[in-house]
């Protein structure tokens, strides 16, 4: 594993730093990008056969998954997840050709058969929705005001928790908020009909145990002290590091032929 122990920044113009904190603190609990062949980690169900059987393909040269269905013809890839009442899930998904005029994507995070959040769209069929299920039934929910369309690359991210869930996907945002009770999501499904498409950066995110503070400076007092100044070019002259006490940040100057770089170490 490789692990960072110096951050160096080198600068060639003049412009002010502030050095912030990350803007949530989330931990990976599954990633898949595909860099190898992992068909085989999935469960595969074919889903709708009355026009033949689909197939999960390995794409080697983009490294990436190759869905393959047809007119009457659904499949679903699906992983177990651990288990999580809030997180992050998303994928990027490229649909391609659809069956003969229509096909549909639905997306379901997992507690139990009873029990799961679904976010469904199509190219053909209208625009649809996300919703919340809970004991069997529908408790909160959201329409998409457009479906999507093929040759369009998408990221489709889903931040669920008992109190809110977002859904970012096909260009809109949507919200479900008035339903707290929770889910334990420890598993997804992804269900294709009559659509072929490709699948990239599978991720699920869960809230990371602990503080995320390997390193913060705001800059409300002057700290320039503790970062390392070299001057990387003085063919024009020297460039300085300046400590802006009324915006409490950095102030890099340069000028032309100079340039200078400031680090400092890292847990």
């Amino acid at each position: 594993m490789l692990k960072i122990k110096k951050v160096e920044i080198i600068l060639l113009l003049s412009f002010y730093i502030i050095i912030s904190p990350p803007f949530s603190s989330l931990a990976a609990s599954y990633f898949d990008d595909f860099t190898n062949n992992s068909i085989s980690d999935y469960q595969l169900t074919h889903t709708w056969q009355q026009g033949g059987t689909g197939s999960l393909v390995y794409d080697i040269s983009g490294k990436r998954l190759n869905v393959i269905t047809g007119n009457d013809i659904g499949l679903m890839l699906s992983h177990v997840l651990p288990q999580l009442t809030e997180g992050v899930f998303g994928f990027d998904f490229m649909p391609t050709v659809k069956y003969p005029s229509g096909g549909i994507i639905k997306i379901r995070l997992i507690q139990d058969h009873d029990n799961y959040y679904e976010i469904t769209n199509t190219d053909g069929y209208g625009a649809s929705n996300i919703e919340k299920i809970v004991n069997g039934s529908v408790v909160d929910a959201n329409l998409f005001s457009n479906e999507y369309t093929q040759n369009s690359n998408y990221h489709i991210a889903i931040n669920f928790s008992s109190n809110e869930t977002s859904v970012n996907a096909f260009g809109q945002e949507l919200f479900i908020n008035t339903n707290i009770d929770s889910i334990i999501v420890n598993r997804f499904e992804i269900e294709i009909v009559q659509q072929d498409g490709y699948f990239d950066n599978i991720e699920c995110f869960e809230p990371a145990t602990g503080e995320l503070s390997l390193f913060f400076d705001d800059f409300t007092n002057n700290s320039i002290s503790d970062y390392q100044l070299t001057h990387t070019w003085q063919q024009g002259g020297t460039g300085s590091l300046v400590y802006d006490i009324s915006g409490k940040r950095l102030n890099v100057i340069t000028g032309n032929d100079i340039g200078l770089m400031f680090s400092h170490v890292l847990p």
